[in-house]
């Protein structure tokens, strides 16, 4: 009888292996990199061809290897990191496991060039899809140079599902991102075909390495946070320190959340929680903010050995971790003083007071004439230091509650529904406007819908190839932090096609001289981070016409009145006749709720008519 259950051949188990540790090539510099760090490197070189598809080089000045230890580095679990099963529940370094070199060299053509202080010359030793070619002496300094070429080479199955060259190459730069934050006295340098993408030399301070990456508009208004709790958990003491930002600066993903467990990136639920609990009543929903946070704890009070990629950690006294956390940053948070949001430069300030003299010119002159736009939203020309006055917001008085909630039901929104002759009853709660109709109330989250009409308007213009522009009076300069920069000049050409005139500055700066009109007088700084923001979200998708959706969403969520925002009679009616000429879905782009019905018969039911 012929056996079911065969043994896989080494060469299938390498293959099946290394899909654990290497997914795509941020995976390959990442195992690279640590084993940089855990070398004792204080200067790391990352060079790249095609977005690492090519060619992955990782040079450090490490303590390098001796021959016979390069050459069993290429085994799988062979490492110099553990020794006994004890080991592996207090491990100090980042890399842990043996599997990095054999898991790469199995699906690659590999080159290793290492030399040890002991060593006169260096070895240098090629190995193509695990099996070794070449094994000889050179000459070369200390430390170690690993150049990895044609990944997936002899898996085409999983070489033909990696993305395009921008999006690999923006997940190998926010990788980078994250582990310099964790090592600023390290100097980090990445490059792509010759060209200079990441300079960050060493530094002496966190707030240093956070300017260098997070960019100079982002990283001065970071609060410092730093607490040690004195044997705190079982196994020792607990410290926290790190840089957040205060609750009027926010994003709209996670991305600037860095957490490290003894600077070692991590995403872990238990923490990210904890730190959005802290900021849950003071910043707006789907908001959120920038955190740099280290943990430092008893290497046994952690397990890092959950997953190969060790991302994910388990913790031995999580309640007290969630705890500590949560009470640090409410902490910080209570004692910071309301930072300003803007902080303006002197160009900024100069920009201010020319548009203030123009406006007072061009008022006196001829006093009826004013620049609004129909809703009198203030367009790019008003003073930038015009007081925006905020209504007082009230409690409603509360009601007894009954046992059966009204029945509400989405509005039906077609095409010329006559929305602007319903009778307007007003404004609640400075959000919704209630209007009147023949069988129910209809209930309009005016930003919603704004935002869908703005979103409608500009598609409409895009695809007509008619989009309409505001030139600035003062071409404003936008300065992103280097992800951000990189993302926005590999999607210039769609951004432009937006409507904006934009063009490089200099470094990760950009400057903006034309807009979309329906923008009006809009903060371009915050707008292109949020654009930014989204374009990197999207990395996984190819579909222009998917990117350029999302971006208009964005952008219309930008330009649209605002929740809170008072709105007169004739503001309301002209928004609901814009409403009336468009095909307007009852959700907003982002696929919340425009409009609600609260019909008349569930009216009279409650008041038993």
């Amino acid at each position: 009888m012929s056996s079911k259950i065969y043994l896989l051949p080494e060469s299938l188990i390498n293959k099946i292996s290394a899909g654990e540790v290497v997914e795509r090539p941020a995976s390959v510099v990442k195992e690279l990199v640590e084993n940089s760090l855990d070398a004792g490197a204080s200067q790391i070189v990352i060079e790249l061809i095609a977005g690492g598809k090519k060619l992955i080089r990782v040079k450090d000045n490490g303590e390098g290897m001796n021959q016979d230890d390069a050459l069993l580095a290429l085994e799988r679990h062979a490492t110099s990191k553990i020794k006994t099963e004890a080991d592996l529940f207090a491990i100090n370094s980042l890399g842990f496991r043996g599997e990095a070199l054999p898991s790469i060299s199995a699906v690659s053509r590999l080159t290793l060039r290492t030399r040890d202080e002991e060593s006169e010359l260096g070895s240098r030793i090629r190995v193509e899809g695990g099996v070794i070619k070449e094994v000889k002496k050179e000459a070369m300094p200390i430390g170690t140079i690993v150049e990895v070429e044609n990944l997936f080479f002899n898996v085409p199955a999983r070489r033909k599902f990696l993305k395009s060259i921008e999006t690999e190459l923006g997940h190998i730069t926010e990788l980078v991102s994250k582990i310099a934050l964790a090592y600023p006295e390290i100097g980090f340098e990445l490059y792509h075909t010759k060209q200079t993408l990441f300079l960050a030399p060493p530094s002496a301070r966190l707030l240093d390495r956070a300017y260098q990456i997070l960019g100079n508009r982002l990283s001065p208004l970071l609060i410092q946070v730093e607490r040690e709790f004195n044997n705190f958990l079982e196994k020792g003491s607990l410290k926290l320190n790190g840089l957040i930002s205060p609750p009027e600066i926010t994003f709209s993903t996670t991305r600037h959340l860095y957490l490290y467990i003894n600077r070692r990136y991590v995403k872990d639920k238990l923490l990210t929680h904890s730190l959005l609990e802290a900021y849950r009543t003071l910043i707006p929903k789907a908001r959120y903010p920038a955190v740099i946070l280290f943990l430092e704890m008893p290497k046994e009070a952690v397990d890092v050995n959950v997953h190969p990629t060790k991302l994910e950690v388990r913790f031995s006294e999580a309640g007290k971790i969630y705890q500590a956390l949560l009470g640090v940053i409410q902490e910080a948070l209570r004692a910071q003083p309301q930072q300003l949001l803007v902080h303006e430069s002197p160009i900024q300030q100069h920009k201010a007071r020319v548009e203030l003299s123009v406006e007072k010119f061009f008022s006196q002159r001829q006093s009826s004439t004013k620049s609004q736009s129909k809703f009198g939203f203030p367009t790019r020309y008003k003073p930038a230091q015009e007081a925006i006055e905020q209504r007082e917001k009230k409690s409603p008085p509360e009601f007894q509650k009954t046992s059966a909630p009204i029945i509400i039901e989405p509005a039906q929104v077609p095409l010329g529904a006559g929305f602007s002759q319903l009778r307007i009853i007003g404004q609640f709660h400075s959000n919704y406007l209630i209007l009147e109709a023949l069988d129910g109330l209809i209930i309009i989250d005016q930003h919603a819908l704004h935002e869908r009409i703005n979103f409608e308007k500009l598609k409409a213009q895009i695809q007509s190839q008619q989009v309409q522009v505001q030139n600035l009076l003062f071409p404003e300069v936008v300065e992103m932090s280097f992800q951000s920069a990189q993302v926005i000049k590999d999607h210039l050409e769609i951004i432009k096609n937006m409507g904006f005139e934009i063009e490089l500055f200099g470094g990760n700066s950009f400057l903006v001289k034309t807009t979309p009109s329906l923008l009006g007088a809009l903060e371009l700084q915050t707008l292109f981070e949020d654009l930014a923001d989204e374009l990197i979200e999207l990395a996984k998708t190819k579909s222009v016409e998917d990117k350029i959706n999302h971006l208009l969403s964005v952008i219309a969520c930008h330009s649209s009145v605002r929740a809170g925002k008072v709105l007169s009679e004739s503001e309301i009616r002209a928004l609901l006749e814009e409403m009336d000429t468009l095909s307007v879905p009852g959700q907003c782009p982002h696929g919340r709720p425009a409009l609600w019905k609260i019909p008349l018969k569930e009216i009279e039911k409650k008041f038993s008519r």
